[in-house]
């Protein structure tokens, strides 16, 4: 299982199952692109609105993502339509909202350091 981000782990729950945690509110929780069925929901459906049990349009932003692409031998932050909502910001996906953000976020100290990134 490939769990980048900094301060991201690999862990198992009780079920044998593994997942990448992250912290809440970090940015890394975005490092992977937000899976096809949330993001096309949020982009033809609209953001949920829990006051008034409707669906408002979500904004399209641009974000970023680390895109690794074992076939190529690339790895790389790339730019992709992200719909925005602002109550799932913190909590759901928050994703890098720059180049940047995303080489700090989504790339270990030690991959950091490997790229000769000056984030770290």
């Amino acid at each position: 299982m490939l769990c980048t981000g900094l301060d991201c782990a690999v862990v198992t729950e009780r079920n044998g199952c593994q997942l990448c945690a992250c912290p809440i509110g970090s940015p890394a929780r975005g490092c992977d692109p937000m899976p096809f069925v949330l993001w096309h929901d949020l982009i033809v459906n609209g953001c949920p609105n829990v006051t008034v049990n409707t669906r408002d349009p979500a904004q399209k932003v641009h974000r970023w993502f680390r895109r690794v692409n074992r076939f190529t031998n690339t790895d790389q932050c790339e730019p992709y339509i992200f719909p925005y909502c602002s109550e799932l910001d913190f909590n759901l996906w928050r994703s890098p909202r720059t180049k940047q953000e995303c080489e700090l976020y989504c790339y270990s100290s030690e991959e950091q350091r490997k790229r000769g990134s000056t984030n770290t």
